[in-house]
């Protein structure tokens, strides 16, 4: 119900909603603002969260890459490859695509195809077309 209100550009029946909520679910407020382009307010949400767990984080990792803020992203670090992805996505999006592969990139062993492709992408937005070709032929799968 949360979401509907917030997609129908409802934000008043939303809060009032929200603040009659037993378990208050902060990650989707979080979702919801930043869906609204309210990166302020989620931020202010966020901030105030004792326990950030990786939920709050993808949620605002992810609110940065609706808006295309990527600036945001070099103060938070990518928590796991749900998180990992949405900063691909945002650089990838951004003027960024030099900076992405230096950031970004980690050698790590979670990665996934999803991953590959994303980093493809950054690097086809760039006119790396050669370099984002030989990076999906030597994907590990």
């Amino acid at each position: 119900m949360l979401g509907a209100y917030i997609q129908s550009n409802c934000p008043r029946p939303a809060r009032e909603l929200f603040a009659t909520m037993m378990v208050r679910d902060t990650a989707s407020w979080i979702a919801a603002s930043t869906q609204r382009g309210n990166l302020l307010q989620a931020g202010k949400i966020f901030s105030t969260l004792p326990d950030r767990s990786i939920v709050p984080w993808n949620a605002m990792i992810h609110g940065c890459a609706q808006n295309g803020h990527a600036e945001f992203l070099t103060a938070w670090r990518w928590r796991n490859e749900i998180s990992f992805q949405a900063i691909l996505l945002t650089c990838g999006s951004s003027e960024w695509h030099s900076t992405t592969f230096d950031l970004w990139w980690p050698s790590t062993a979670f990665l996934h195809v999803i991953h590959f492709q994303a980093m493809a992408d950054v690097l086809g937005r760039a006119g790396l077309v050669a370099e984002a070709e030989g990076l999906l032929l030597a994907m590990p799968f």
